[in-house]
């Protein structure tokens, strides 16, 4: 099976799609990643910039801790390791001698051009743009998405932030086809993990990437054996809800329930790991 994969060159894609590009029962034809929020340094800094207008500063800068943090292990830890955890998309793709390529407008013809060049099977994605009807139709078996809660609760921004703010017991990923609806294409695969109110916000965005990863690649795996998936879907059905980013108001509440964005402990054991002291970033992301 062929497959392309096109994130955002941050984080949580570097977590969520690092299993699958490691396969052994998947062609990765080529890896994109979206220019429109991480392009380059410039790019990226008006991009956190913009995001002041939208969220608070402490929720920035956890952003920030968990982008840097990502790039300091791929920098330090990941460069005589193939295969660790934690190695940026980019350097698994030359690792792996798979053509990594920015992708400035994914509904674009040279776009299109470059699918059908590749005859791609399956598209995995994780980019803020909506893809139109000839983008996600044009692989074999169509376009799939990984939004980081259980659809359709928690659609929207910040799903992990929301979850533990509303008193959730447990927080999730959802791998879903795209449509021409938003984050509300037929699910495909879901996982979830209980919340700890002893774990920041960063163990459990951690941990929850860390396990949708593995669901990608099983999922994934499995239509490359099978030809189809059997849907995993978490029961019962939440209600459908979303999200935007946190206010001053929603950050109290997640602080009144006993969280942090970024606990001391949680944060030591991040960093250690990010520069090659620790064997995995959180409790929970093995």
């Amino acid at each position: 099976m062929r497959v392309a994969i096109i994130g955002n060159n941050d984080a949580t894609s570097d977590i969520i799609f690092h299993d699958l590009l490691l396969s052994n029962e998947v062609d990765v034809v080529f890896v994109g990643h979206s220019t429109r929020m991480y392009g380059g340094l410039a790019s990226s800094a008006k991009y956190t910039l913009k995001l002041l207008s939208k969220t608070t500063l402490s929720y920035l800068s956890f952003l920030v801790l968990f982008n840097i943090g990502l790039k300091i292990r791929d920098a330090v830890a990941c460069r005589r390791k193939q295969g660790a955890a934690g190695a940026s998309l980019a350097r698994l793709a030359r690792w792996r001698g798979i053509p990594y390529l920015p992708i400035p407008d994914c509904n674009s013809a040279e776009f299109l051009e470059l699918l059908s060049q590749n005859r791609v099977d399956l598209m995995l994605v994780r980019i803020p743009q909506i893809l139109k009807p000839d983008v996600f139709n044009a692989a074999t078996y169509g376009a799939w998405c990984l939004h980081s809660s259980l659809l359709p609760s928690y659609g929207g921004y910040c799903a992990e932030f929301h979850a533990m703010r509303n008193g959730e017991s447990h927080i999730g990923s959802t791998l879903f086809r795209i449509d021409e609806s938003i984050d509300g294409g037929p699910p495909i695969a879901q996982c979830h993990l209980p919340v700890r109110t002893r774990e920041s916000l960063l163990a459990h965005v951690l941990a929850n990437n860390t396990l949708a990863g593995r669901m990608v690649r099983d999922a994934v795996e499995e239509l490359a054996r099978s030809g189809q998936v059997e849907p995993k879907l978490h029961q019962p059905r939440p209600q459908a809800s979303y999200f935007r980013w946190p206010n001053a108001e929603q950050e109290r509440e997640f602080r009144r329930r006993g969280f942090r964005l970024f606990g001391w402990r949680d944060t030591v054991r991040f960093l250690a790991w990010c520069v090659g002291l620790s064997s995995a970033p959180c409790a929970r992301a093995r």
